[in-house]
C-alpha cells in the first residue's frame, strides 16, 4: 500500500534537515557537516516500517550527506592545497537549504495575506480590527497574479544562475524588507512589480525580495493594483500605519 512518508511530521528530507539545524542552533551556512550528519540518520534508523518508494528522497539526501562528509574528511590533492578557490563542498546543499526556507516562508506569507484579504471582506469595515489596513492591500490583482508575476521574473534568471558566496553574502528577509522599503518611500508612488527586481540576480535574492515585498504588503505598507486583466501589477507605497 502507497503512502506519503510523515517522520514526526516531516514531508521531506530538506524539512527533517532545516528541523534538525535549527533545533542545535547551527548556522545554516556553516553546518558541521559530520553532526548533522549523524543525527539524519539517526532518524532515519528509527523508523519501524519504511516504504522504499516513499523514502527514496530522504534516503538520496542521506547518501549526498554522506559524500558530503567523505570529501571534507579526505585530503585534498596536493595540487589544490595552496589554492582560494576551491569550492566549499556543502555549497550546493547550502543554497539549496536556503532557498527551500524561503519558499516555506513564502507559502506561509502567502496564507497569511489570504486570510487577511478573507477578513476584510467577510468583517464589517465600521466594527474591523485595528491590524487590518485603511485600504485593501491587492486591488484587482490576486494573489494568483502576484505569484505568476513572480515566477516570471524567475524564468527570466539565466541557468544556471551566478554563483553565490553564501558565507560572504547572506540573505536575511528583514535587511530585505528596510532596503525595499526605503526604495519605495524616496521615489515615486507607484513602481512597476517589475521594477523592484535588480536586473541581474540570483534565485535566491529574487527570491528574498518577493517575500520581502509580500512582507511589507502583510504589514500594510504598500498595496497592489492591476487595472486590466493580465496587465502590469503597480506597486504603491502607503507609508507606516
Amino acid at each position: 500500500m502507497s503512502y506519503k512518508v510523515r517522520l514526526d511530521n516531516f514531508e521531506g528530507p530538506f524539512d527533517l534537515l532545516i528541523y534538525l539545524i535549527e533545533k542545535a542552533e547551527i548556522d545554516i551556512y556553516d553546518i558541521p557537516i559530520a553532526r548533522i550528519t549523524e543525527e539524519y540518520l539517526e532518524h532515519l534508523s528509527g523508523w519501524e516500517y519504511i516504504d522504499l518508494d516513499a523514502a527514496s528522497e530522504f534516503l538520496l539526501l542521506a547518501s549526498r550527506l554522506i559524500e558530503i562528509k567523505a570529501k571534507i574528511l579526505l585530503p585534498a590533492p596536493i595540487e589544490d592545497i595552496s589554492r582560494e578557490d576551491i569550492a566549499d563542498p556543502r555549497e550546493e546543499l547550502v543554497e539549496r537549504l536556503v532557498e527551500y526556507r524561503l519558499f516555506r516562508r513564502l507559502a506561509a506569507t502567502l496564507g497569511e495575506i489570504a486570510q487577511r484579504e478573507g477578513n476584510i471582506f467577510t468583517k464589517d469595515t465600521a466594527k474591523s480590527a485595528d491590524w487590518l489596513p485603511r485600504e485593501r492591500p491587492l486591488r484587482g490583482v490576486s494573489l494568483s497574479d502576484l505569484t505568476a508575476a513572480f515566477w516570471k521574473v524567475l524564468a527570466e534568471i539565466p541557468a544556471p544562475s551566478p554563483p553565490l558566496a553564501l558565507r560572504e553574502k547572506k540573505l536575511n528577509v528583514d535587511d530585505k524588507v528596510e532596503e525595499l522599503s526605503n526604495i519605495l518611500a524616496a521615489g515615486d508612488s507607484s513602481f512597476l512589480f517589475r521594477e523592484l527586481f535588480p536586473t541581474v540576480c540570483t534565485r535566491l535574492e529574487i527570491i528574498v525580495t518577493f517575500l520581502a515585498l509580500l512582507e511589507l504588503i502583510h504589514r500594510g505598507f504598500v498595496t497592489a493594483s492591476q487595472e486590466e486583466n493580465f496587465g502590469d501589477i503597480f506597486i504603491h507605497w502607503c507609508g507606516r500605519l
